[in-house]
């Protein structure tokens, strides 16, 4: 754990970060707050900005319910099983499917370790015809500077870095649990399902 921790130097994206190490009660450390997004390694996938209106989302990848296990993690109490992160996708995508907005979708790299039925479910979208499926080694930079509105799966980066390149980003939480301005926000807006609706819609107007 953090307490083992021997690293003598760490980069930081924040003074969020810096109180959860100090938190953490590490032995003395160096640090460096950096402020930007750091740099992410790309492909020559090429982007097609014709849409004036896209979206990107970005999602966690759950594991299958016998990996779980092997985590010691309860399959209902833990935020991100699969009925939490394909119900994620499928709000949004009823949503978006009925406005004239481009979805483009990133995905970590696949393991074995992922469940079936979220595979299954990805590999629907990739047939729909607004949605642009982007390679796992695309940049991560290109794809939030080719969108008009960045939504999150809570608290992953892609919306902190978004929110430090001036594009508009959101976590969303399809199950209406979680309460907004946690510090792992990073001062990003957390929106639930009643709402939802009325932030994509205003970047189609």
């Amino acid at each position: 754990g953090f307490n083992n921790s021997n690293w003598p130097f760490f980069y930081l994206w924040s003074t969020n970060h810096l109180k959860e190490l100090q938190s953490k009660k590490i032995n003395s450390f160096k640090y460096k707050i950096i402020n930007n997004p750091i740099s992410f390694s790309d492909n020559s996938h090429f982007i097609n900005k014709h849409f004036s209106n896209t979206i990107s989302l970005f999602n966690v990848q759950p594991l299958a319910k016998e990996y779980l296990i092997d985590y010691s993690l309860d399959y209902q109490d833990y935020y991100f099983n699969e009925k939490t992160l394909i119900s994620f996708y499928r709000i949004l995508i009823s949503i978006i499917e009925n406005l004239d907005i481009k979805c483009l979708i990133k995905e970590k790299r696949p393991n074995n370790r992922v469940s079936n039925n979220y595979i299954t479910y990805i590999k629907h979208l990739k047939t729909l015809n607004f949605i642009e499926y982007i390679p796992e080694d695309c940049s991560v930079l290109k794809v939030i500077k080719s969108s008009n509105l960045v939504i999150s799966i809570p608290y992953s980066s892609p919306s902190i870095i978004a929110k430090g390149l001036k594009v508009k980003s959101i976590y969303f939480d399809p199950t209406n649990k979680l309460i907004d301005n946690d510090i792992a926000s990073h001062g990003v807006k957390l929106i639930n399902k009643k709402n939802i609706y009325k932030v994509i819609k205003e970047i189609s107007l």
